[in-house]
């Protein structure tokens, strides 16, 4: 499975994202990175984002046809 990590803290849009000791910085930056690698998650670490992306990753993830996903995911 292919996981993309940001941390608005500690990360860096220039990084991979693909390791978790090199995350990106921001969650637009992630979002280029899933698609591209066609990743499976998106891990956000030591930040806070608001709820609106959530749905949104939701929204997308129903087009593609994947099923929704519930509690804390």
């Amino acid at each position: 499975m292919t996981t993309v990590y940001v941390s608005p803290l500690n990360g860096d849009d220039t990084f991979t994202g693909l390791e978790q000791d090199k995350p990106v910085r921001t969650i637009a930056r992630a979002r280029e990175i899933a698609v591209k690698c066609d990743a499976e998650e998106i891990r956000v670490f030591d930040g806070a984002f608001s709820s609106r992306l959530r749905v949104e990753l939701e929204k997308e993830s129903q087009k593609k046809g994947a099923p929704r996903r519930e509690g804390n995911a």
